[in-house]
C-alpha cells in the first residue's frame, strides 16, 4: 500500500466511529456539527506530525507520526466523573491498538481539564499518539 495521509485518517475515523458506542454527539473533522445546548459531546481531530525514514528491510519501512486529539466537553455544573468515564472508554478503545494494517496507537496522554470553555463547558482533553507505517 502506498503511503497516504488520507488512508491513515480514514482508517482512524472509521475505527473510532464503529467502536464509539456511547450516545454522545461527536464533532468529526470537516463535518457540520451543531453543538448540544446542555449535554456532553466529543470532539475528534486527527493531526499529523513528522515523517521519519525506517530502517527495517532492504528499503526500510517509513512511518508517519500523528496524534488523535479527543476532547469530552461536559457542562460546567456536571462534575468531572462522567467525562472521565468517557475518557476511560477512549483509552480502552485506542491504547496500544492496531487499526487496520498500518496504524498503531501508543499510550494515551490525559491532559489537564480546561475549565470554562465558551463559559459553558469544561473541556477534558486526551491525546493518542500514533504511527502510520508505510509498507
Amino acid at each position: 500500500m502506498a503511503y497516504s495521509l488520507s488512508a491513515a485518517r480514514q482508517a482512524i475515523i472509521a475505527y473510532i466511529d464503529t467502536q464509539w458506542a456511547d450516545a454522545l454527539a461527536v464533532r468529526w473533522p470537516n463535518r457540520i456539527f451543531t453543538e448540544p445546548s446542555s449535554t456532553a459531546w466529543v470532539s475528534v481531530d486527527v493531526l499529523f506530525g513528522p515523517r521519519e525514514p525506517g530502517s527495517v528491510g532492504s528499503v526500510g519501512i517509513d512511518h508517519q507520526s500523528g496524534l488523535v486529539a479527543i476532547s469530552v466537553f461536559q457542562p460546567l455544573d456536571a462534575g468531572v466523573d462522567t467525562a472521565m468515564g468517557h475518557q476511560d472508554t477512549f483509552i480502552a478503545m485506542l491504547n496500544k491498538k492496531k487499526v487496520g494494517t498500518h496504524v498503531r496507537f501508543e499510550l494515551a496522554e490525559v491532559l489537564a481539564i480546561i475549565p470554562g470553555v465558551d463559559e459553558k463547558w469544561n473541556q477534558h482533553p486526551i491525546q493518542f499518539p500514533f504511527r502510520y507505517y508505510d509498507s
